[in-house]
């Protein structure tokens, strides 16, 4: 409730529908999740935090009602598109 997508992020957030989200739910019920989301600080229409990357990871720890493993820092938008971008290659 307190995050909101970064505008920046390519994944189309459209996508993310029950389907497509089955294994990583799955994945993260049964060990849990292994890699934070990282997080920048913001104060715009309710929300606390923008989400770089990881908005599956996100989307999946609320369809489960678990809370998330975040990173956060004060990243600037041309950080935030590198990190993003390198967090997607792997």
């Amino acid at each position: 409730e307190k995050c909101c997508v970064w505008e920046g992020n390519i994944r189309d957030q459209n996508i993310l529908d029950e389907s497509s989200m089955t294994a990583l739910v799955d994945s993260i019920r049964m060990h849990g999740q292994a890699v934070p989301i990282l997080v920048r600080p913001i104060n715009r229409n309710g929300y606390q935090y923008e989400v770089i990357y990881g908005s599956r990871r996100l989307a999946a720890c609320k369809r489960l009602g678990i809370p998330v493993k975040v990173l956060e820092g004060d990243i600037s938008d041309s950080d935030a598109i590198f990190l993003m971008l390198a967090e997607n290659m792997c």
